[in-house]
């Protein structure tokens, strides 16, 4: 008998590690963070050309005051690294789906195109707690509990987490519908930008 031939492929082989059903965490993460600190930015000079009119529209529940996510963090910080090592702890602790990320970041420009209101140093942290909380309610099946928030970001109470919630819902006109078009093309436009 002749001795076996090696085979070979035709075809190149393509290796994917992230995909729209199952995306890479540290990718997505980091496309958010970059969008943050850039709507972070944008808000910011925004705030510096019209400073008091800004700053009165805002809800006092969204003031960072003295308040940071997460114990760890500078309150005056919004690099993107500090931005996704925010987004990283929670979502190490929580475990909720990675989709919920690109939600929550839906969510922030749809507030932001409502009414108005711009992300600050003095209000992303606030806002993209309430962003994730109410992306993971409506997303996921087995969504955590505001007091589970509240134990996750100590600086919160349970009164804190449960006023950012109503508060956001209220400013988004409780509107929490997300069609999956909108989510596939949010998402492929948001690696495309960060790439």
């Amino acid at each position: 008998p002749p001795p076996d031939r090696p085979k070979y492929n035709s075809t190149s082989s393509l290796y994917i590690d992230s995909t729209i059903s199952r995306p890479c965490i540290d990718e997505i993460i980091f496309c958010v963070s970059v969008v943050i600190h850039d709507r972070i930015e944008e808000g910011e000079d925004q705030v510096a050309k019209d400073h008091q009119q800004l700053r009165e529209r805002m809800p006092d529940c969204f003031n960072i005051k003295s308040k940071p996510l997460l114990v760890q963090l500078d309150s005056s910080d919004a690099s993107e690294d500090t931005i996704f090592q925010s987004i990283k702890s929670i979502y190490s602790i929580a475990e909720f789906s990675a989709e919920c990320l690109v939600i929550s970041l839906l969510y922030i420009e749809r507030l932001r195109s409502i009414t108005g209101l711009h992300l600050l140093m003095s209000n992303w942290q606030p806002i993209l707690l309430a962003a994730m909380v109410v992306a993971q309610k409506v997303w996921d099946d087995k969504s955590l509990l505001n007091v589970d928030f509240s134990l996750i970001c100590s600086n919160y109470s349970l009164r804190d987490i449960n006023e950012l919630e109503k508060q956001f819902l209220g400013l988004i006109q409780y509107n929490v519908s997300i069609s999956a078009s909108l989510y596939a093309s949010y998402y492929f436009q948001l690696r495309t930008l960060c790439e």
